[in-house]
């Protein structure tokens, strides 16, 4: 995983999109139903995904590519399709269950999310060693979290005057 104080540029963002493809061809994708196919995206090439979401802020160009590959082993097994092979839409697919969609995880909100829990981290554990460094989280997630954390000032020490509520 490449870390860096700066934004990673494409060159190295790539190969952590070839490595999540590249886990396609070992399965044996003809031999899996639909449902089969959906619990690998959902277990493995989404996990992957977490794990840099983790760490790192991909930008929305690569969270595209990540979902093409998923996209494209949902529906034939293999790393891309066309749109004549989705028998539904991708926004309706990454709906929750109970919404009528097949549960699979959304990538830019679970980015979001994992934001969210820096930020959560940083506000609530002060003293850690990471919180020292400057966490980079779009102006959508700031912008919530700002809206949803409530804070007590206690000693003072993690409040923010001007931005806290």
């Amino acid at each position: 995983m490449p870390l860096s104080p700066l934004k990673l540029t494409k060159n190295q963002i790539q190969p952590l999109i070839d490595k999540i493809a590249d886990r396609l061809p070992s399965w044996k994708a003809e031999l899996l139903t639909k449902a089969g196919r959906k619990i690998l995206v959902q277990s493995v090439l989404t996990s992957m995904t977490i794990y840099l979401l983790m760490a790192l802020n991909l930008p929305p160009w690569a969270l595209k590519a990540i979902d093409k590959c998923r996209r494209g082993f949902l529906w034939k097994g293999r790393k891309d399709v066309r749109g004549g092979h989705c028998l539904i839409a991708w926004p309706k697919v990454t709906r929750s269950i109970e919404l009528g969609g097949l549960g699979i995880s959304n990538l830019q909100q679970l980015s979001w999310a994992l934001n969210l829990r820096w930020l959560w981290l940083q506000k609530t554990e002060p003293n850690k060693v990471w919180n020292f460094s400057p966490i980079q989280a779009p102006k959508q997630v700031r912008a919530f979290f700002s809206v949803a954390i409530v804070s007590e000032v206690g000693n003072g020490k993690n409040t923010c005057f001007w931005s806290d509520r």
